[in-house]
């Protein structure tokens, strides 16, 4: 039986201040990404050895968190290894990159706890009966927090053991009783894991 790694997304219900606070951080991760890109040689492309060149100056700059911080260090390093020889030209503030030093699904009161900006903030989420199945007793240590023009979202990534192929996953997704609008959206197969991405669909 092999293991899928599900990607799960929800849609968040922000304040007001919420809202404030995420494109706060959104734009400061995005500009701190761009700025280490254009002051680290663009043929250093390890995130550990970016980090001991710039992680001080970054949050100096940025006013990041810790974490934070890193994750800008190894989205740059990434994008890096993925544009090859090409140029990067900037990184745009739609995603942020989140590990569990820095968020929590919180299953009780249906809320994820995230590291922002100026601090710790807990924001409900708009979910179904389907991806609460998919996240009950869960405790994801990775997910990316994204905009779009129809709000935020939470791409919860969770483990799975469940389905043996990618053929048994679309039969889970749409087992009878289950709601129409979740669709089984992307799937890859890689050595010895299984990844797929599940939304929410209108």
């Amino acid at each position: 039986m092999t293991e899928q790694v599900l990607t799960v997304r929800c849609k968040l219900k922000p304040s007001e201040k919420h809202v404030e606070a995420i494109e706060e951080t959104l734009k400061a991760f995005a500009d701190a990404c761009t700025w280490i890109n254009q002051n680290v040689d663009p043929k250093i492309r390890g995130k550990i050895r970016i980090q001991h060149l710039i992680y001080q100056d970054v949050r100096a700059k940025y006013g990041l968190s810790s974490n934070l911080t890193i994750r800008a260090i190894a989205r740059v390093a990434a994008n890096r290894k993925t544009a090859g020889e090409n140029k990067i030209e900037g990184f745009q503030p739609t995603s942020i990159d989140y590990d569990q030093r820095i968020f929590q699904y919180r299953e009780a009161d249906e809320q994820v706890s995230l590291t922002l900006l100026h601090g710790r903030e807990r924001i409900p989420l708009d979910i179904g009966n389907y991806q609460r199945n998919l996240l009950k007793g869960r405790k994801p240590t990775l997910a990316t927090l994204v905009t779009e023009r129809s709000g935020y979202y939470m791409n919860i990534q969770v483990k799975s053991e469940g389905a043996k192929n990618i053929a048994d996953l679309e039969a889970v997704v749409n087992q009878p009783g289950g709601p129409e609008w979740f669709c089984l959206i992307e799937a890859e197969k890689v050595p010895g894991l299984q990844k797929a991405t599940l939304f929410r669909g209108g």
